[in-house]
């Protein structure tokens, strides 16, 4: 049998590649065609590469983890913005809550 075991740094390099080129064609479509969305796409792309990053390090660093909760949470109040929808607004708020709890209990382990 062979081992299945994972090479972080490799999946992270793909990870912020992969990021990047998804960041990359948010910011064309935000330009050229003026779409609002794309800047979910944006922001859903910067928690990737946040995530990305947090693969590369040492250890786990709680304040990287918030810093991709952030992000998903502001995506979802963007969205609950454009498309006005409340209920995203809600999910984004539960979203926030758990990832700021997720935050100060692992800051008071470190």
């Amino acid at each position: 049998m062979q081992s299945s075991k994972v090479n972080m740094k490799k999946l992270s390099t793909i990870g912020i590649i992969i990021s990047f080129l998804i960041m990359l064609v948010g910011i064309i479509e935000f330009f050229v065609y003026g779409v609002n969305n794309s800047i979910i796409l944006i922001l859903m792309s910067f928690a990737a590469l946040i995530s990305s990053l947090n693969m590369r390090a040492e250890k786990d660093r709680p304040i990287m983890r918030f810093a991709i909760g952030f992000f998903i949470v502001l995506a979802l109040f963007s969205q609950a913005i454009l498309i006005h929808n409340q209920y995203f607004a809600m999910v984004g708020f539960l979203a926030f809550i758990i990832f700021l709890v997720d935050y100060v209990k692992q800051s008071k382990h470190m």
